[in-house]
């Protein structure tokens, strides 16, 4: 499955039910993907989704796995990869 193509408009990444806005891969701040690669995912969903979706995230989902889950899913439909 190929990711869609990045574009300027917001992403919209539903996970367990709940709808979370994000910004598409070539928005990101680079230094999002340092804390990726270092292991820092809180950090990096921080970064990339803003403060107020990583709030929304961790008080329905706190577990490491979800955060793992979802962060490859935001990957995914934003276009990270391509």
């Amino acid at each position: 499955m190929t990711a869609p193509k990045a574009t300027d408009a917001p992403v919209i990444v539903t996970f367990k039910g709940a709808q979370y806005k994000v910004p598409p891969a070539d928005d990101w701040p680079s230094d999002a993907l340092e804390l990726m690669f270092n292991g820092n995912l809180p950090g990096a969903m921080r970064m990339i989704c803003g403060e107020d979706v990583y709030t929304k995230f961790n008080k329905k989902h706190p577990r490491l796995g979800d955060l793992k889950e979802f962060m490859e899913k935001v990957g995914e439909q934003a276009g990270a990869g391509n």
